[in-house]
């Protein structure tokens, strides 16, 4: 059968302006148009095999085109208009090319929790959904979408994403919607170039599911760029800036962030984790507004694992510290949580690392890493009330920090500032900062002395070098009277090392004996 050319005006109440049960149907140029009391425009059923071409379907009080056929059904170019919702697939499968579906009430295209059968929509070639309810609402079957917008959907989300099934997006944008851009409960989702930009709520928020984004840019949203509350989600390249909130925020699940991802310029953090495992290996986190990396993660045995020796992970020039740690709860053997493994953090406003522990415990490890031109103290160490603090430093390069006159702290490379646990203090170079290179301002949660005396105990490729101190200042100040340091096996500026010069304390609270070769120029 074949209907082309002509318009079906409802002036009365019926179920449907066009029915088909069986066999298949062509419809071309036709305008089909219910007049609010038609309930749907075209009804596909049974075992009907519908294709269309520039038709327009409008005005209806339920379904513009409904469609529960086990055949597969072709939309070509057209329009849903102004029903209560535009597209509503049941079962079957649809493959919609250059269609709008525009301004219904509930939703743009629905499918459904209901019927028999599995529903497969696709969307292509400038397909759009735009000043709807809801865009796209997914609650069974699968969805791909190719070169398509779905956008401007004010009530609610550009996309819904409820359904177990497996899902394809690809150079699809999601902007202007009233909610989140994407919002998935389930199933598997794999997005490449998506666009998601402001947003009523969240470019992406994912609670349940498998997702992965390569090359997405999430940016200008009213919310975060990227929400993730569970699931499991791997960000590969892309940009994730310019969100009213952070960057990417984390607090279940598991996350990889790999591939040069960038997240800069955000209204808060770029990347905060607070309760997922994450992996983040190969990304950018800048001119964010507040810092870079925040943790704030009481969730034992949740790993975080940031910068890899075969990545290029930078934090710099955030607004407030490079990395945060407020908590990073240690594993059920009480090991290390939080790991920092050859990360370039740089020109921060205040510190480069800073190891708070103001809302929980943290075991941390640092290595590899270069730290510099932090406003402030480049690494800064404390816990505080029951919390404690244990932090691993490894052979790090902590230079040219503290860079701000207005800054109080006396140390600017390395401070202990409240009693802490030492685990490892091992090859790190620490030198040509403002004020003194490094301090110890309480006493170690266990006794009275911090080492960083090598445990070879000898001046070998673990030894620290502290050196490179201006003019009234030391590289290494016990700030404490009761306390001692032993500071044997390091490199200074001076051979043997003095008090005063060297370091600086009560007499006899800091050994500085068996001293390793001098450091006398500056890089």
């Amino acid at each position: 059968s074949a209907l082309r050319g002509f318009s079906v005006v409802a002036s009365g109440n019926a179920q449907a302006l066009v029915s088909c049960s069986t066999g298949s149907v062509v419809l071309d140029t036709l305008l089909l148009n219910g007049n609010g009391g038609v309930t749907d425009g075209l009804d596909v059923i049974g075992t009907c095999a519908a294709s269309t071409n520039g038709i327009g379907i409008e005005n209806l009080a339920g379904v513009a085109l409904n469609v529960s056929s086990s055949a597969t059904s072709t939309v070509n170019g057209g329009s849903l208009l102004l029903s209560a919702i535009g597209l509503q697939l049941m079962t079957g499968s649809v493959n919609a090319t250059g269609l709008t579906v525009e301004s219904n009430s509930v939703d743009g295209i629905l499918l459904p929790n209901s019927g028999p059968g599995a529903a497969t929509l696709s969307l292509a070639s400038q397909t759009i959904v735009n000043a709807n309810n809801v865009g796209v609402d997914v609650e069974k079957g699968s969805l791909s979408a190719l070169d398509s917008s779905l956008s401007g959907n004010l009530g609610g989300a550009g996309l819904l994403l409820n359904s177990t099934g497996s899902h394809q997006l690809t150079t699809v944008a999601v902007s202007g919607n009233g909610a989140a851009g994407v919002q998935m409960t389930a199933g598997t989702l794999t997005a490449s170039a998506l666009i998601a930009n402001q947003n009523g709520s969240h470019g992406v928020s994912i609670s349940a599911g498998t997702a992965t984004l390569t090359d997405a840019r999430l940016n200008q949203n009213s919310g975060r760029g990227l929400s993730m509350s569970g699931g499991t989600v791997t960000v590969s390249g892309g940009t994730i800036d310019t969100n009213t909130g952070a960057g990417l925020w984390a607090s279940a699940g598991t996350l990889t962030v790999q591939d040069a991802t960038e997240l800069a310029s955000n209204g808060t953090n770029g990347l905060q984790l607070t309760g997922a495992t994450a992996t983040i290996a190969g990304a950018a986190l800048h001119d964010n507004l507040a810092n870079g990396l925040l943790v704030n993660n009481n969730t034992t045995g949740a790993t975080v694992n940031f910068g890899s020796p075969s990545t290029v992970t930078t934090i710099a020039s955030n607004g407030n510290d490079g990395i945060l740690v407020d908590a990073s709860a240690g594993t059920a053997s009480n090991a290390t949580s939080l790991t920092v493994d050859t990360v370039a953090i740089s020109g921060n406003t205040v510190y480069g690392v800073y190891l708070q522990g103001d809302a929980g415990s943290i075991v941390a490890t640092l290595k590899n890493s270069t730290v510099t031109a932090s406003g402030d103290v480049g690494i800064l160490v404390e816990q505080g009330g029951v919390n404690q603090t244990s932090s691993t430093i490894q052979f790090n390069d902590v230079n040219g920090n503290n860079t701000n006159p207005a800054t109080t702290h006396l140390v600017g490379g390395i401070l202990f500032n409240t009693s802490s646990t030492l685990s490892s203090f091992i090859g790190n170079k620490v030198h040509s900062n403002g004020g003194d290179e490094m301090g110890f301002n309480a006493a170690p949660n266990a006794g009275l002395r911090w080492v960083i005396n090598p445990p070879s105990a000898a001046c070998d490729n673990t030894a620290n070098s502290l050196y490179c101190y201006g003019t009234g200042h030391v590289g290494l100040n016990d700030m404490q009277t009761l306390v001692t340091v032993d500071a044997q096996h390091v490199h200074w500026t001076n051979n043997p090392p003095t008090q005063a010069t060297d370091y600086s304390g009560a007499p006899s609270t800091v050994t500085a004996t068996n001293a390793c070769t001098a450091v006398a120029t500056c890089p």
